[in-house]
Parts: structure tokens; C-alpha cells; sequence
């Protein structure tokens, strides 16, 4: 099942140009890591690219497919669909029922978006993809070279664009109000 949403979810941290600039950020690495196309598994990453925190992935992958020229896309169990519309940056939304049908879920929507060969960056070193998903997503898609891109997206997330600080220092403002309350 695939849905679209069309606006910026209220109450996200960040402005849609920042989640579009950290979008771009990613997109412009793929040479320096040699891929064609990534998918993300890692709920840190997924956050920072969607403003979703994806805590439902502890249980259940959710599959972030970062290409040039496709959809934003997020795979998620059908149980969190509604948490990750409402909670993150305008996706393409496919679901799966069971655990034993995400990587063919991925795998179908890769296919669709003409990203069945090549090179594909998984985050293997990272919490969010297990050995047996990258295996079945290589059995599913014979033509891709599986690459660890487990640094790429956390690099990225390292240098801090205006935007961000301006948020962090707010933060920062309310803690030491909070702090000050207290002492």
C-alpha cells in the first residue's frame, strides 16, 4: 500500500528547506561513497532526514530510500503509518503487515522505482538493519552491490547548518531557565 501526503507535518523542529537541505546534503555524498541509491534503517537517521523519531523501529525495520530523482520514501510497519505521516516531512508511505514481508515490501518498491541494480548503501554497522535483512534484500534484488554506508548520513548530520544551532541555542535557553527555576 502506498500513500502520499502533500504537507509539512505541524510541530516539527525544523523548517521544510532544512529537511530539504539535509535531503540534499545526503544526495551530494553518494559519489564520495559510490552509490546509486541508499537505504536507511538507522532511527537516528531516519529522524534527522524526517523529522519522524521513528521509535517503532526497534521491533520492525523502517526502510528510508534516498535516491536521486525518486520520491521520498519510507517503508514502516502498517501499525505506525498514521504516527509517521503525521510526525515527519512529506514521504511516499509504503507498508507491510508482518515482519516476514518488509524486505519484500522493500525490495517491490525498489524495483518500482527503477533501483534494482547498481550500487545500494545499506547501514550495516548501525542498530536498524540485521545481517539476515541485507542478505534478503540481496537475495530479492540480484542486481544490486550491497555497500556499507553506515557513515554517510551521520557525517552529514556532524556540521550544523545555521538553522540547527538557532535551535539548539532556544533549547539551551529553556534548560537554563529550567535550571535557574530550580536552584
Amino acid at each position: 500500500m502506498a500513500n502520499t501526503q502533500s504537507s509539512l507535518a505541524p510541530g516539527l523542529p525544523f523548517s521544510e528547506a532544512e529537511y530539504n537541505r539535509r535531503w540534499q546534503a545526503v544526495l551530494d555524498r553518494f559519489q564520495e561513497f559510490g552509490v546509486d541509491a541508499v537505504i536507511s534503517t538507522f532511527s537516528r537517521n531516519h529522524q534527522y532526514l524526517t523529522g519522524h523519531a521513528a521509535s517503532g523501529s526497534y521491533a520492525r525495520p523502517y526502510y528510508l530510500i534516498i535516491a536521486p530523482h525518486v520520491p521520498r520514501t519510507n517503508i514502516v510497519r502498517l501499525f505506525d503509518e498514521w504516527n509517521v505521516r503525521a510526525e515527519s516531512i512529506p514521504l511516499k508511505i509504503h507498508t507491510y503487515h508482518q515482519l516476514t514481508e518488509a524486505g519484500k515490501v522493500c525490495a517491490e518498491v525498489m524495483r518500482s522505482l527503477g533501483l534494482d541494480r547498481g550500487r545500494v548503501g545499506m547501514e550495516l554497522d548501525l542498530f536498524g538493519m540485521t545481517a539476515r535483512d541485507a542478505m534478503e534484500l540481496q537475495e530479492l534484488l540480484p542486481n544490486i552491490e550491497v555497500v556499507d554506508v553506515s557513515r554517510l548520513i551521520l557525517t552529514v548530520a556532524d556540521i550544523k547548518s545555521a538553522e540547527e544551532i538557532a535551535v539548539m541555542r532556544k533549547a539551551m535557553k529553556g534548560t537554563e531557565a529550567g535550571v535557574a527555576a530550580f536552584v
